[in-house]
C-alpha cells in the first residue's frame, strides 16, 4: 500500500476520522499545537508550514491507517 500524500486538507481528514484535536495529534507527535495548527492551514496561507514526512507517516501509524511493513516497502527498505 502507498500511504497517502500529506496535504493540509488529508491532514484535517484524518484528524476528523479519528476525533483528534491539533493538541492531541501535537502530543502524539512531540510537537506543539500550533505547529498542527500551520500544518493544517491552507497552503497558501502565509502561517502554512508543510509538515515533514516522518511526521505525516508517524501519524498515520498511530492511527492505524499505514503499517510499518507498508511504509517500509513503499520506501524500498527490506524489513
Amino acid at each position: 500500500m502507498t500511504p497517502p500524500t500529506y496535504t493540509p486538507d488529508a491532514l484535517r481528514g484524518l484528524l476528523l476520522r479519528h476525533q483528534l484535536t491539533g493538541s492531541m495529534a501535537g502530543r502524539l507527535l512531540g510537537v506543539d499545537s500550533r505547529t498542527v495548527r500551520r500544518w493544517t492551514s491552507p497552503s497558501g496561507n502565509i502561517s502554512h508550514r508543510d509538515m515533514p514526512d516522518s511526521a505525516w507517516w508517524l501519524l498515520l501509524i498511530l492511527t492505524g491507517e499505514l503499517t510499518v511493513p507498508d511504509l517500509l516497502a513503499h520506501l524500498g527498505i527490506a524489513p
